[in-house]
């Protein structure tokens, strides 16, 4: 909620969430409890892909996590072919959600924010949520309510995203952090990859 902002987000067709029903109302504490949000500064594009491929490989290494149980999810179509592309050369085997029919699959799932709705998975990944891009800069065709509408959309699935995370939710850019992510930021662990 601190990402996505204090307003009421309606989780694309469910009844609208708001701060307080995230958290208990006699101690005000968060209902579930985990590790704090990851928020790793990768410095630029090129470090970000790497990272996100060495990371999973050593979550599953680990053996704490399958390919199957991760998840990663970003704003526009053509993003989640890039990164199946790229981790597919990177040998990860990614699928994407359009023809993930929630039949279990030693595969990462990629998709983008509003396809993840309804679906969990141990771990999520959000790569490139970088300025000017979540949430998407306004063009100039655009009018300042067409913008504001996509904005609160954009919003929305983004808060849809992180809630898919069961067990860890990592955040990633690879330049200037989103304005989002600048205004939250302690309601993160920021690390680099180096970190981890």
């Amino acid at each position: 909620m601190a990402v996505a902002g204090r307003g009421q987000f309606v989780d694309m067709g469910d009844e609208p969430e708001d701060g307080p029903r995230q958290r208990d109302g006699e101690s005000g504490e968060p209902i579930r409890s985990g590790p704090r949000p990851l928020l790793v500064d990768c410095g630029d594009d090129d470090s970000e892909n790497e990272f996100l491929a060495k990371q999973i490989r050593s979550l599953v290494d680990s053996e704490t996590v399958d390919l199957g149980d991760i998840g990663v999810f970003v704003l526009i179509n053509r993003a989640v072919s890039s990164t199946v592309r790229r981790l597919r050369n990177s040998d990860i085997p990614a699928t994407r959600l359009t023809t993930y029919d929630g039949v279990p699959t030693p595969e990462v799932k990629v998709g983008n924010y509003k396809r993840s709705k309804g679906l969990e998975f141990k771990v999520v990944f959000l790569p490139r949520v970088k300025a000017g891009y979540v949430p998407r800069e306004q063009t100039a065709r655009q009018s300042d309510e067409e913008y504001a509408e996509q904005r609160e959309l954009e919003l929305s699935e983004f808060y849809v995203a992180m809630t898919r995370a069961r067990d860890q939710l990592i955040v990633s850019f690879g330049e200037d952090p989103s304005e989002l992510l600048v205004a939250s930021i302690d309601e993160f662990e920021t690390v680099t990859p180096e970190d981890l």
